[in-house]
């Protein structure tokens, strides 16, 4: 069996968004090293210093290096008919897949196979299976960490070592599991994968010192967490995968639940890996004017800033579903106010809409509204519920499900306090709009 043992130097961490600066493969053929390849390669981006000081490739080194569409048909012999070897094979596979797309070739290695889980399959008890704590426990010299080659010819010395130990080729069971238990980072096992719940919540990711690095919401949260160790495009997978790190769940009862707390977390935490949700969202104004014939006119307008707005939305239907209303309730011209609603007020002349307009703007303040919205619980006998309280978004909590709620105190015992963003507000409105017969209690 052929095996290419590759490892690669790169300008950061995710291959969507950095590159190649040097490669190294070292092949292994019936047992014994029959060939070694390395280079420097010209990358897209520059060198951050970190990467330099870690690596001790500059940017000086890589100016005048080749381009890896040069370098495309000696890596084609090399990894033709073999198995994919790296330590942290994800990582390395995802950015020599990347590099092979973006000079318009697919490359897909049916066989791959990480030396770290492969090391943990048949020395479980080791402390670390980093490559500098595998070297040391086979006894490899690795003479230039953090250099490809180097660090290539390192991991084939160690697949050897495993392969003369594996004497019933337990190897090969990583080529039967589907690509979604294959791309597991070694610190996540398949039965730690298989006990997550499928129940909406949220998930976390921290590094080694348990910062919080990553959170995410999930309506299935096994599947969710499966989806970014599942073939070659998550970018928070790609991260992860050479990690050392750690993970908890949190069942919500509910999805929108679940997107309510981790926009509260990733605002509260700003977790290094998450990067939705850490700009805010242009929200949709509503705005009164007069036009050149004097009628009154409500419209809709998407500023980040409008001095005279009279109310906002964060999503368009939020904003028209309010406007439909108000037109119905105070009787006012639909084609006046962004909308065209059925409503016997089309039958009003200028004048009556005008003084029904002043009437709506005088009675505005009073129309805030205060009700809670009743979800699914985390179990049987407990309803989740969410907030509202004169349009202000209060918080979350959960409820035995024969609780009797009657005024807003009667909730205080119960609510987690949450601080507003545009975020909660357009899933608010998102799930208003697709719940038709959500079950609303007017306080």
């Amino acid at each position: 069996m052929k095996f290419a043992v590759v490892d690669v130097e790169t300008t950061g961490g995710n291959p969507k968004s950095a590159s190649l600066t040097e490669i190294g493969v070292v092949i292994i053929e019936d047992g014994n090293i029959t060939n070694y390849y390395q280079s420097l390669v010209k990358p897209h981006h520059s060198i951050p210093p970190q990467i330099e000081s870690l690596t001790g490739i500059s940017n000086e080194m890589v100016q005048d290096a080749p381009s890896f569409e040069s370098l495309l048909p000696s890596l084609q012999e090399l990894f033709e008919d073999a198995v994919f070897v790296a330590h942290h094979v994800l990582f390395d596979y995802r950015f020599v897949k990347e590099a092979f797309k973006r000079v318009g070739v697919d490359y897909n290695a049916s066989k791959r196979l990480c030396t770290v889980r492969y090391s943990r399959l048949l020395f479980p008890d080791l402390k670390s299976y980093s490559l500098r704590s595998l070297c040391q426990f086979f006894k490899v010299d690795n003479d230039q960490p953090h250099r490809a080659l180097s660090d290539a010819k390192a991991t084939a010395e160690i697949l050897m070592k495993l392969l003369d130990k594996d004497e019933k080729q337990q190897f090969q069971q990583f080529f039967k599991q589907r690509s979604s238990v294959l791309n597991l980072p070694p610190w996540m096992s398949k039965s730690d994968v298989n006990e997550l719940p499928k129940s909406p919540g949220v998930y976390r990711f921290y590094d080694a010192k348990g910062k919080l690095i990553y959170v995410g919401k999930a309506k299935n949260l096994r599947n969710r967490v499966k989806s970014h160790f599942s073939g070659e495009s998550s970018r928070v997978g790609a991260l992860l995968v050479a990690k050392s790190a750690s993970m908890d769940v949190e069942l919500t009862g509910s999805e929108l639940m679940a997107g309510l707390l981790e926009d509260h977390e990733i605002r509260h935490f700003w977790p290094r890996l998450n990067s939705a949700q850490k700009q805010n969202a242009i929200p949709y104004h509503i705005v009164h004017y007069q036009d050149h014939e004097g009628a009154h006119r409500l419209g809709i307008y998407r500023k980040r800033v409008c001095l005279n707005s009279l109310k906002q939305f964060y999503t368009l239907y939020g904003a028209r579903d309010w406007l439909i209303r108000q037109v119905e309730e105070y009787q006012l011209i639909g084609e006046k106010c962004h909308v065209s609603a059925w409503s016997e007020a089309e039958e009003l002349t200028i004048a009556k809409h005008n003084s029904n307009m002043e009437s709506f703007l005088k009675e505005l303040g009073e129309l805030q509204q205060s009700f809670v919205m009743l979800l699914k619980g985390r179990e049987e006998g407990e309803t989740g519920f969410v907030w509202i309280h004169d349009d202000v978004y209060k918080g979350t909590g959960f409820i035995s499900s024969d609780e009797t709620i009657e005024k807003p105190e009667d909730l205080e015992p119960f609510v987690t306090v949450r601080k507003s963003s545009p975020t909660v507000w357009s899933l608010l409105e998102n799930y208003r709009a697709k719940n038709k017969y959500l079950q609303l209690l007017e306080l």
